[in-house]
């Protein structure tokens, strides 16, 4: 069942990911890298899994759950971002790489806008992997120090960053559930 924005009601998958969101900006009031704050970290990884499993269950994908799944994900990694800008030695040659990704998913964004009227939040599975490393970022970063966690991170989200840009710029029209770059869903 196909729902359009603002005409169905909630399913359970959309619950599950406005409940993310919560939790990520629960994220913001917890002591930092504490219990709690664990807890409702892996709240949100489970969580980003789980409604994607649910709505395909259920069959209730449909273009409101891909726009608020993306929206969720943003606000999880610009949260991320936040706190590891705040918390976290972060050395200088990341920035410019964090940089770069940040001017190509912008760009994507403002050409999604431009072309379709529509942030385009594609669901690649390189995008995907992308929110997998960042979800992994502080468990990395605990293991490895802050090269051994951002190295990876960072040249995935860039890839991922430069695919969506790349299919966005070639796409006729807006299909956010396109594998990636070398397979197109017509």
């Amino acid at each position: 069942m196909s729902n359009k924005a603002g005409k169905a009601p909630l399913n359970l998958a959309d619950l599950i990911t406005l409940s993310r969101i919560i939790a990520a900006l629960g994220l913001l009031l917890l002591p930092p890298f504490g219990i709690a704050f664990q807890c409702c970290y892996a709240f949100c990884g489970v969580s980003d899994v789980l409604d994607g499993f649910v709505a395909r269950r259920l069959k209730v994908a449909g273009e409101r759950g891909a726009k608020l799944d993306g929206a969720a994900d943003t606000v999880f990694f610009l949260i991320i971002l936040a706190l590891s800008i705040r918390y976290l030695e972060i050395p200088t040659w990341a920035w410019g790489l964090a940089g770069a990704v940040l001017l190509i998913k912008v760009a994507g964004g403002v050409a999604g806008l431009i072309k379709f009227r529509a942030l385009p939040f594609l669901h690649t599975h390189l995008n995907k992997a992308a929110g997998v490393a960042v979800f992994l970022f502080l468990p990395l970063y605990r293991l490895a120090g802050a090269a051994g966690a951002l190295i990876p991170v960072l040249l995935v989200a860039l890839l991922a960053a430069t695919e969506e840009l790349l299919l966005v710029l070639r796409a006729g029209e807006l299909n956010r559930e396109q594998a990636g770059i070398f397979r197109i869903k017509p």
